[in-house]
């Protein structure tokens, strides 16, 4: 066996989330690890043209906002998608229903399912971080009771008067 090569190529299903995957660092027999693979990249060395060729793939540097948002995904799934519409809902349980003729891969479920977690939920944002749809939607009662632009402007306004979680009523420190 080469220093890359493993018993068994494909250890968990596509369908699922992955379980396991082979850890591989040169010069070491591959090691098969539970859980997921965490989100990383190689940052190649600076050498020359001859040491490059010899030399490993880099230093891994790990994507820690990429493995942070899997994990909330993973959660927010887990719980049952809060926070969507009724439509979304309803085409979230669809791709995933039992019996399906043209499964998706699990890559490509999560995929849409980050996609509608960051765009659609304010579980994505935290507490004092609205969501882009909570902050228009302030904006918009704003101008329909008719306050100034340039109140709406400082914030101000938005922090007091807003029910959506843009400032939930409690005045912060500018």
């Amino acid at each position: 066996m080469t220093d890359f090569e493993v018993p068994e190529a494909i250890i968990c299903s596509p369908f699922e989330e992955p379980t396991s995957y082979w850890y591989l660092q040169e010069g070491e027999e591959p090691d098969k690890r539970e859980g997921r693979r965490p989100a990383i990249y190689y940052y190649p060395e600076q050498t020359s043209d001859d040491a490059a060729a010899k030399a490993p793939a880099g230093t891994a540097i790990e994507l820690k906002l990429v493995n942070l948002i899997r994990s909330r995904v993973k959660q927010w799934r887990t719980a049952g998608y809060p926070g969507v519409t009724a439509t979304t809902l309803e085409l979230l349980n669809y791709w995933r229903r039992e019996g399906r003729g043209f499964r998706f891969f699990f890559a490509q479920l999560e995929s849409a399912e980050t996609i509608i977690f960051l765009n659609e939920t304010r579980l994505s944002s935290g507490p004092r971080h609205p969501t882009r749809r909570a902050k228009r939607s302030a904006e918009a009662r704003a101008r329909v009771q008719g306050v100034s632009p340039l109140r709406l402007q400082d914030g101000h306004w938005l922090r007091q008067n807003d029910s959506h979680g843009y400032g939930g009523g409690v005045e912060h420190p500018q």
